[in-house]
């Protein structure tokens, strides 16, 4: 587990950066990669595009990442994950004249082949990504996925719409096993909210998920949250 407050002075990506590393991701591990795959938005979606770059109402504010890795107590490597957030401001501000954020939170964890002398590997157990807004004047609006899901490989389609307009930020990821959810008791709308996007199951392979969530806070405020991640393996 890895927790980090992120504030204006925490150091970043540049888009530029943010753009090599979700190439970096993409080759490492394709359709799991900080996007996904392309979408196939269902008819009653009205989403306009897929990846929050390529939107004319959200703009790039700053990206944060993380590499994790699970050791037994002789320091195999049983299973390793790269996360990811990344913070896109929408241009228009709301009847108050407060500004909404999306936040683009991305897991990916492999486990590991051959973790003792009898070749066994390692299984997948638990693994999340977690934004905690930590002023009172900041509001968590809403947040996706907010279910239970488990359809496996059906592409899973994450997304949320602008406020009062038609594109917004969506991608898709596979579920291989298990069940990807909100995690309980550690997601939560409203002053001071969170959203913790979580896959739990007993998996030999690579498994990503997606979460987005939507912050309301004044004009001219700064990004003020912790961000924590989380990977679990087992050896069998």
């Amino acid at each position: 587990t890895s927790t980090c407050t992120i504030t204006p002075d925490t150091p970043g990506l540049s888009e530029k950066e943010f753009n090599i590393y979700v190439d970096k991701m993409k080759q490492k591990y394709g359709d799991a990669g900080v996007f996904g795959i392309e979408p196939n938005i269902e008819p009653n979606i009205s989403i306009k595009c897929e990846h929050p770059g390529n939107c004319a109402n959200l703009h790039y504010i700053n990206a944060w990442t993380k590499p994790l890795e699970v050791k037994d107590d002789s320091g195999t490597v049983l299973a390793s994950s790269d996360n990811s957030v990344a913070l896109y401001k929408l241009d228009t501000t709301d009847e108050l004249g407060r500004e909404h954020y999306y936040y683009w939170q991305w897991s990916s964890a492999q486990n590991r082949e051959d973790t003792n002398y009898l070749g066994d590997d390692s299984n997948l157990r638990d693994f999340w990504n977690k934004v905690t807004l930590n002023s009172s004047i900041y509001d968590l609006l809403i947040y996706y996925p907010d279910t239970s899901i488990t359809q496996r490989g059906i592409p899973m389609t994450v997304y949320l719409l602008g406020d009062g307009v038609n594109d917004g930020i969506s991608g898709q990821f596979i579920l291989n096993e298990g069940k990807v959810r909100p995690k309980p008791g550690e997601c939560q709308v409203g002053s001071k909210g969170k959203y913790t996007v979580e896959w739990i199951g007993d998996y030999e392979g690579c498994q990503a998920i997606n979460g987005v969530c939507e912050e309301r806070r004044p004009d001219g405020s700064s990004e003020n949250f912790n961000w924590k991640v989380s990977l679990t393996a087992l050896q069998y």
